[in-house]
């Protein structure tokens, strides 16, 4: 399988903790590019581990999607109450925010 290259604007740091919750970190290739204002992760699988193809996509699907959870989702969240509801109180919206995304976790 070919390597599985990933963007974001999210640096490293920020995204470590969510690649060692990769479950089959052990049979995976990590690495990473760096550019002005963006990072590209690149996945790859060891040859010997071409048969766990599966666990390795499932992996990275859960990846993007709690990265997309984490540092993504409330800007848009804020964005479509704000469209949907209008102006509320900041202390009732930073709550509805939280409980979108736990409903999201």
């Amino acid at each position: 399988m070919d390597a599985i290259k990933i963007e974001s604007t999210i640096s490293a740091e920020k995204i470590n903790q969510i690649i060692e919750e990769i479950p089959i970190k052990k049979d995976v290739i990590i690495d990473f590019e760096e550019y002005k204002d963006r990072y590209r992760y690149i996945f790859s699988l060891n040859k010997k581990q071409i048969n766990q193809d599966k666990l390795f996509l499932k992996a990275l699907a859960k990846f993007v999607n709690k990265i997309i959870i984490k540092f993504y989702t409330e800007d848009m969240i804020a964005l479509n109450i704000e469209k949907k509801i209008g102006l509320i109180d900041s202390l009732d919206k930073s709550k509805i925010i939280q409980d979108v995304k736990g409903v999201l976790t």
